[in-house]
């Protein structure tokens, strides 16, 4: 007998960089499942599961889109995360000035030119106002850079993406961790990669969601500022 579980979720409703009309914000979304099936009557790769989104009909002009991605490259980073909540106390000391925040009312982490715009302020702040390579501010800001980054150029190091100052050396552990996933991310026999645009939404929603983990560590106002 098929099991079903059902939840109603709600999106926010956003009319910034959709057009005319209003949008739905994509949803990042994890499924975990609890028990287990006896490892002779069924291969995991073999499990076929159904998902149906179902909109209000007011919503009849939207085409849900739905991207899958394994839990431990969608929350890649997690380990970078660890290092530093460890020293938060260090981090909170510290009051680094980040004139790129709070981030413009218009940010949109779903779009390119909005993570290409942080990209290059976290680059220029890096590079003018951060002085030791070695200390903690130039830690956290690389880190903030590779996020950025790769965010603005989910394909890195395929596709097209530009370069970046050679004084911000291409290592840390969101872009170790986004590397070793990147190439392919296994599943049982199977190979998943990357397709079209669409595909980039997961994985920016997920990069935005480390980055507000990170920023909170030494900045504790709205990282995107509101509409006046």
């Amino acid at each position: 007998m098929a099991i079903t579980v059902s939840t109603v979720l709600y999106p926010q409703v956003t009319d910034r960089d959709w057009g005319s009309r209003n949008g739905l914000r994509p949803l990042n979304t994890t499924i975990s499942f609890k028990g287990s099936v006896p490892a002779t009557r069924i291969r995991l790769m073999d499990v076929p599961l159904k998902v149906s989104i179902t909109l209000p009909q007011e919503c009849a002009g939207i085409t849900p889109v739905v991207n899958l991605g394994p839990l431990d490259f969608m929350y890649c980073g997690r380990s970078l995360l660890s290092v530093l909540c460890s020293r938060q106390e260090e981090m909170q000391k510290l009051k680094i000035p980040l004139p790129f925040l709070p981030l413009h009312p218009s940010f949109n982490p779903y779009n390119t030119q909005s993570w290409v715009r942080l990209m290059n302020s976290v680059q220029r702040w890096l590079l003018t106002e951060v002085v030791n390579r070695q200390s903690l501010e130039w830690v956290w800001g690389c880190e903030a850079f590779w996020m950025a980054y790769v965010a603005a150029y989910p394909e890195f190091p395929y596709g097209k993406w530009t370069h970046w100052s050679p004084k911000i050396s291409p290592k840390g552990c969101f872009l170790q961790d986004w590397l070793a996933k990147r190439d392919a991310v296994v599943l049982g026999e199977d190979t998943l990669v990357f397709g079209d645009n669409a595909d980039y939404i997961s994985a920016r929603c997920a990069i935005w969601g480390r980055l507000q983990e990170l920023i909170s560590l030494v900045y504790d106002r709205s990282i995107v500022a509101t509409s006046t």
